[in-house]
């Protein structure tokens, strides 16, 4: 069993893999639910792919993406390892979408192929890695959406040798999350102006 005396996002996915490892985590709609103890490898496979690209505990990590599975697993890879989830409305404008990885401060950009049109004319000095979050690949900054499933189809193939050295250094990254460490930072609708950021 494990200590919940810390209330972190962490602790509380240990608990789930400890007491419930087959049970089902996430699903599609009628799709092939993802197990907690799947979960977990999953999330910390990311987590060491994203410190293998330079995030750290503490760096600002966006998601634009629809509702899925993987969203699950990007928001617990970021908040797991220290990292500050903003997760960004996928109905956003690309001006608004712009706005808030400036704004936050965002080093990583985890965004779905339907999305990356918000974001690939986009000019981001802090921005150091982009993730398809569809498949965890990295797309290289400026990639143009009609060189998309291009870098995709190579970058998958680079994920899956880095997710096998990840599992095996599972548990090295250890960025010891507190329970009063910024987790996320969610931004408003912004009626009346620019979105503001809430920690």
């Amino acid at each position: 069993m494990v200590n919940l005396e810390k209330m972190t996002l962490k602790c509380l996915l240990r608990n789930s893999v400890e007491n419930f490892p087959h049970r089902p985590a996430l699903s599609r709609v009628d799709g092939t639910p993802i197990t907690y103890e799947e979960f977990d490898q999953k999330v910390q496979a990311l987590s060491q792919f994203m410190h293998k690209q330079g995030i750290v505990a503490g760096d600002r990590v966006a998601i634009l993406s629809e509702n899925k599975p993987n969203w699950g697993v990007a928001y617990f890879a970021i908040t797991t390892m220290g990292a500050v989830a903003v997760p960004i409305l996928p109905d956003f404008h690309s001006n608004e979408v712009h706005h808030i990885i400036r704004h936050a401060d965002c080093k990583g950009l985890f965004v779905s192929e339907r999305l990356y049109d918000k974001v690939a004319e986009g000019e981001f000095d802090a921005l150091q890695m982009i993730i398809f979050i569809d498949d965890f690949s990295l797309i290289p900054p400026q990639t143009k959406k009609e060189k998309l499933r291009e870098v995709v189809r190579e970058g998958s193939k680079e994920f899956i040798k880095l997710k096998e050295t990840a599992l095996r250094m599972a548990g090295r990254l250890k960025a010891e999350v507190q329970e009063d460490d910024l987790a996320s930072i969610i931004y408003t609708s912004g009626t009346t102006g620019h979105s503001k950021g809430v920690m």
